[in-house]
């Protein structure tokens, strides 16, 4: 099906440029974006944006360094990270904390891969998907687990830095693949 995405996609795409550029004088950019952003509407989409542990985890740690990270035990700001236990460890007293701990994910044994696909997916899309599908989209057994995160995620005000920043990247991400 991914082939097919690409295929139909290659030829929407020739068809609205040659009538987007009589409208619109070369805006190729902005056409890219706009388009891509529709095209871009199914879940699974999102959920494949964010297929790699690592490539979630890179994302989720940046985030988090923008955030500022305080040590729960001394309040020091200032942290090493140690990719061998994939936690911020304090430089005053050693006390180790968790990518997920202070964040919607916190308490969550589901894998990031998931929260961030949720989270970009509900962000750009505004649409209210059920957890019940977002359970079968993500092949996941149990539905608890999917609505406590879908309630999580809806239920943080928008002004959540880390929806927010998640939203961000993934927009800032897309942009850029279509630029090239």
């Amino acid at each position: 099906s991914n082939e097919l995405l690409v295929r139909n996609f290659s030829n929407i795409k020739k068809t609205f440029k040659i009538l987007f550029n009589n409208l619109f004088q070369n805006s190729y950019p902005l056409f890219d974006l706009i388009l891509y952003l529709y095209i871009m509407k199914q879940f699974r989409d999102y959920y494949n944006f964010f297929r790699e542990e690592k490539f979630c985890l890179r994302i989720l740690k940046e985030i988090r360094q923008q955030q500022g990270i305080v040590c729960k035990k001394c309040s020091n700001k200032e942290h090493y990270w140690k990719n061998d236990k994939k936690k911020f460890e304090c430089k005053g007293c050693g006390y180790r904390t968790s990518l997920k701990k202070g964040t919607l994910m916190e308490n969550s044994n589901l894998p990031i891969q998931y929260w961030l696909s949720v989270i970009a997916y509900l962000g750009t899309t505004k649409e209210n998907v059920s957890a019940l599908k977002l359970q079968k989209e993500l092949g996941h057994k149990r539905y608890e687990p999917i609505l406590r995160m879908v309630k999580k995620i809806r239920s943080s005000p928008e002004s959540d830095f880390m929806k927010q920043k998640i939203v961000e990247y993934f927009n800032k991400m897309n942009t850029a693949k279509l630029q090239r």
